[in-house]
């Protein structure tokens, strides 16, 4: 493998609009999503989101981007891409009971 950076990051599954949900040849269900990474951490730690993909006319027409979640740089190996840290970060632990019938194909 050439040279490669480490990233971490959720979605929030629950704003992603379920016709956008695949099955592939293997009967499995997939998810089409865009990442967007930079070396520079927000005020949140993160060094980039995770948005839903665009349609050709979307992105001709500008359109705003559903942003679904973050990701964070962890590792950066032996690149040119060094993720910067914000030492006034706050990590807090969030805890979200399950809901048994949040309506979800899986």
């Amino acid at each position: 493998m050439g040279k490669a950076i480490g990233l971490s990051g959720s979605i929030c599954i629950s704003d992603v609009p379920k016709e956008l949900f695949v099955t592939g040849k293997n009967g499995k269900k997939y998810l089409n999503l865009t990442f967007f990474v930079s070396t520079d951490a927000d005020q949140y730690g993160n060094h980039g989101g995770i948005t839903l993909p665009q349609s050709e006319e979307e992105r001709k027409a500008k359109a705003k981007k559903t942003f679904i979640g973050n990701v964070k740089g962890f590792w950066s190996g032996e690149t040119d891409f060094v993720f910067e840290k914000k030492a006034d970060v706050k990590q807090v632990e969030v805890v979200v009971e399950a809901d048994d019938d949040d309506g979800l194909p899986f």
